[in-house]
């Protein structure tokens, strides 16, 4: 089951993240998948897309964050550090800076350039 999707316009891509843990990148000028990753062990809930840096980030059921070059077949980096579901991500245009936000209510901000938790607080 699809749980989430994002496009990527300049890239000619989406992402669709599911139930199974598998995220899907899919070639939008082909109509064809271009990679498939596995590394989340439990259900993806988000993605969020940094055009600027060129990075996907998946976040869901398994507590953790990993972070993409579409470009690639493979994991750039995992950032752990939740621990409850993540529900929600977002990158901060115009920064280095992603949120992530769990089902505890607990928010955290993330620099993307070093890959490390920079703030955390509650909600």
């Amino acid at each position: 089951m699809i749980t989430c999707m994002i496009t990527m316009p300049k890239l000619q891509f989406m992402a669709s993240g599911r139930m199974d843990g598998k995220l899907i990148l899919w070639d939008t000028i082909n109509n064809k998948k271009k990679w498939t990753y596995s590394e989340h062990s439990r259900g993806i809930l988000t993605l969020s897309f940094n055009e600027a840096m060129i990075l996907l980030f998946s976040a869901g059921f398994d507590h953790k964050i990993c972070i993409w070059n579409p470009y690639t077949s493979t994991l750039i980096h995992r950032i752990e550090g939740h621990l409850a579901p993540i529900l929600s991500l977002k990158v901060i245009e115009g920064t280095n800076q992603l949120i992530s936000v769990d089902s505890e209510g607990i928010v955290k901000i993330t620099d993307t350039r070093r890959f490390n938790f920079i703030y955390s607080f509650s909600v």
